[in-house]
């Protein structure tokens, strides 16, 4: 923080009274700044709803047939409707918003010689910024100070490797481009479009409007539906036209039919599921960026887990030492010794300066706890940035007209350059290891100062030093969240960078290894892609792994249809945060980069929340396709029952008005679309396998019981029709069938809720909403029942308690085989 506090004082950035004048000159940091206005939106969304279009045209129809009445009723219904659709496009709009204000990045910047995080959204020409490794700058600057630092401006000129910057040089970084090593401070120099990025029309905040696989699905059977209702309106039209050569009329009575059909009620609870379940897991404390990822977590099947700061509390503190020049391995507690000094120094030369990684940190706090000015501190002169596989870098400095090279990195690759094969050394390492403990190898070399630098670092003479053990404790929750995951089903595997037993230790530890296998980065290389996912299968661990490793793992386990998750936080773990299903980033030690890359972010870095998160996206999986399987079960009967007595039995004379398919559609919505959306998720399908990515919603199986409920259900009313039609007046025969309908849908509501277990157990489901639900059914059915002016109202008749009981006994006997089917089924 040395750098950070420097810059306040020589910086001191904006002041306050600045600030209104410039957020009017340069407005928002937005590439294209986009105002949306969201009374506009919801009334072209209400405006293009097929319901509400068509009770518009029935509200004219019965104005045309002079029936002022039902015209008044139909407007009614049409507030109603509209008031409901509105109600769900501001609760999931309003979701989304709060969602958003959740994932808007923050940036630190310097404003009245304090400093401050802002969003990045609100940034200005001339704030002083601090930026580190893993940033993502957020506009365009120049660089003040900096320390080691490099960019990567691959989304301005299309090339992948690291780009120097320094006040004294190439100064000039860009929006949208990160920090690839080091930290500056920098003052910002335009913002928005005035940015390289703005002006080549890019944006750093570009929505993905491809449709996901559910929405397709979804689509599929809303398209399905509607040609029924198509048809059923063209059916109706010409038979009612042929009948009674009443053209306004013929349309009326199949406006009746389309209204039945139009299935509006699935992309509302597609949205509404997917907004307000997002929103409910930012409350959590994880945050995803894109509502529509929820439907991959649920049917997730591999998780690759990252070690440090995921697996670990990244947390380092120094655990062994073995020092070369001594020959001896000690425990470091508290301090390490006088004799381990040297070893400490030349590890503290090879730091940077300005640590950011946490080792270096360490090694900068031991350093200084025993430096009272015996050892230089001089000018580095020339770096070796990380680099190799595994890698290490390299310090030069002229000590005393001595060019003295330091060197830290990979304990393979530090004993590889000075040509140490020890088994004692190999034997320590490995100890080191099966502790969990994480291994740097310490080397030193020296040179006249009148020699040219090698050009590469591996070419000075090195002399080992020693090894350094840092310990990352695990995390309390490891092991439980493991185990949580793999009840569910999903196969972990850890994907890291460190030595192979220390690899293997935390993941022993963790629970995720239950043999001693681990395969290497290079092999992982080296592998095509069958024989790996082969490895995938069997293996758990992957050491030595580096960017383009475990970007093959992830490449391979989503070309065999594995839908894959993966954790990381450093600048490096991008490409497969980018490249997996689900990207898992952590809020509070993850990297800016590995954050933006991400598609969930846990703030408070707390590893239990993944089973949290997996549970979420499976009760949404469930709970949708409940929804989907109610609306094709009612929607059957209704259309039926609406058809087949019109056009077979009562000459052209429709059994259902309007209002009774408006009564129904105001019963259906809050059904589908918010008490599913409540409904929580059976403890059981957190133990059962993830279900496997279909090219349906539903399978052929659900699709049959669905329409067979929905087929039963008709007969049942067709029965009654069929006895009571020439026995009782028209009215009454619509009161009885209508009622029925009624009643049928409450059954199937519960029944519907599994299908596993029985309706007896579905109504024991804590539901928020169970209370609310049944009051407004029982209110409803007992207004239309008793209420006189309701029954003039609806054109029917007042039913006997035994004709009421009949309505209910068919109602229930039109579910009742599928109850059988479920208790059967758990045999």
């Amino acid at each position: 923080m040395k750098q950070a506090n420097i810059s306040s004082q020589k910086f001191p950035g904006i002041k306050t009274q600045d600030l209104p004048a410039l957020q009017r000159e340069y407005g928002p940091n937005l590439v294209k700044a986009k105002r949306n206005n969201m009374l506009i939106s919801l009334l072209a969304n209400l405006f293009t709803e097929p319901m509400f279009l068509c009770l518009i045209l029935a509200s004219i129809l019965y104005l045309v047939l002079n029936s002022p009445k039902d015209a008044i009723t139909m407007l009614i219904a049409l507030i109603i409707i509209s008031a409901i659709s509105i109600y769900e496009d501001i609760k999931s709009k309003n979701a989304i918003s709060a969602l958003r204000e959740y994932t808007d990045p923050l940036i630190t910047v310097i404003r009245n010689g304090i400093q401050t995080k802002i969003p990045v959204i609100e940034i200005l020409p001339t704030d002083i910024t601090l930026l580190q490794e893993g940033d993502v700058i957020p506009a365009d600057g120049e660089v003040l100070i900096s320390n080691d630092l490099s960019t990567n401006e691959a989304m301005l000129t299309g090339e992948s490797f690291p780009v120097y910057k320094s006040a004294g040089g190439d100064k000039f970084i860009y929006q949208g481009t990160t920090i690839n090593s080091g930290s500056c401070t920098a003052r910002i120099t335009a913002t928005g479009k005035n940015t390289q990025l703005g002006k080549l029309k890019l944006s750093l905040h570009t929505q993905d409007n491809t449709q996901t696989l559910m929405q397709q699905q979804t689509r599929s059977i809303m398209y399905k539906l509607a040609t029924a209702g198509i048809l059923g309106f063209i059916l109706i039209f010409i038979n009612q036209f042929l009948r009674t050569e009443n053209l306004v009329f013929s349309l009326l009575s199949a406006l009746t039919i389309a209204m039945v059909a139009i299935p509006e009620e699935i992309p509302l609870a597609f949205s509404s599921f997917m907004a307000l379940g997002a929103y409910q897991m930012s409350r959590s404390g994880i945050i995803c960026k894109k509502p529509q990822v929820i439907e991959d977590l649920g049917i997730m099947t591999y998780l690759c887990l990252d070690k440090t700061g995921t697996l670990t509390e990244n947390r380092m503190k120094i655990a062994m030492i073995y020092n070369h020049r001594t020959a001896q391995l000690s425990a470091v507690n508290p301090a390490p010794s006088p004799t381990n000094h040297d070893l400490f120094y030349v590890a503290f030369l090879a730091s940077e300066l300005n640590p950011y990684d946490q080792m270096e940190q360490v090694i900068h706090k031991y350093f200084a706890h025993f430096n009272t000015g015996k050892y230089q501190l001089p000018a580095l002169i020339h770096e070796y940035n990380l680099e190799g596989t595994p890698p290490m870098m390299t310090h030069v400095y002229n000590i005393n007209h001595k060019l003295i090279a330091s060197a830290k990195g990979a304990a393979e690759r530090i004993l590889q350059v000075c040509g140490i094969q020890d088994d004692l050394i190999a034997g320590y390492l490995d100890q080191m290891g099966e502790m969990g403990f994480r291994v740097l190898g310490v080397a030193s070399a020296a040179a006249d100062d009148k020699a040219p630098i090698p050009a590469s670092q591996d070419n000075w003479h090195w002399q080992f030093e020693g090894l350094i053990a840092f310990q990352d404790p695990i995390r309390n929750e490891a092991a439980g969240v493991i185990k949580q995951l793999a009840a569910a089903g999903i196969r972990s595997l850890l994907l890291t960078g460190d030595h192979k037993t220390t690899a293997i230790s935390i993941a022993r530890e963790a629970g995720i290894n239950d043999n001693h296998q681990a395969i290497s980065g290079n092999e992982v290389m080296d592998m095509n892609k069958t024989d790996l996912y082969n490895h995938l299968q069997t293996t758990s661990v992957f050491y030595r792994m580096f960017p383009d490793a475990k970007l093959k793992v992830i490449e391979t386990l989503r070309a065999s249809n594995e839908i894959t998750g993966m954790t990381g936080d450093g600048v490096n773990d991008a490409p497969a945060l980018k490249a997996a299903h689900i990207g898992i980033a952590m809020g509070m030690k993850g990297s800016d980069t590995a954050r933006q890359a991400a598609d969930l972010v846990i703030t408070d870095d707390d590893l239990a929340k993944l089973p949290v998160a997996v549970e979420q996206g499976r009760k949404i999986n469930i709970n949708l396709r409940k929804a989907i399987r109610y609306i094709i079960a009612i929607h059957i009967p209704i259309i039926l029952t609406t058809t087949l007595p019109t056009l077979l039995f009562l000459k052209g004379t429709p059994l259902f008005l309007p209002i009774h398919i408006i009564t129904l559609e105001l019963m259906m919505t809050p059904i589908c679309s918010i008490f599913y959306e409540k409904d929580p998720v059976d403890p059981a399908y957190m133990k059962l396998p993830p279900q496997r990515k279909m090219k349906e919603l539903l399978s052929s199986g659900e699709i049959l019981i669905s329409s067979l409920l929905g087929i039963t259900i008709t007969a049942g009313t067709m029965i009654l029709f069929y006895f009571y039609l020439p026995r009782l007046p028209l009215a009454e025969v619509r009161t009885i069938i209508f009622v029925t309908l009624l009643f049928a849908n409450v059954f199937l509501t519960f029944s519907n809720r599994s299908f596993n277990r029985s309706i007896l157990h579905t109504m024991r489901i804590q539901n928020p909403l169970y209370a609310w639900l049944l009051l407004f059914v029982t209110v409803s059915i007992a207004a239309i029942l008793f209420i006189p002016q309701v029954i003039s109202f609806y054109d029917q008749a007042m039913l006997s308690p035994l004709r009421i009981l009949t309505c209910l006994g068919m109602a229930f006997v039109s579910i009742a085989w599928f109850e059988v089917y479920k208790l059967i089924k758990s045999l």
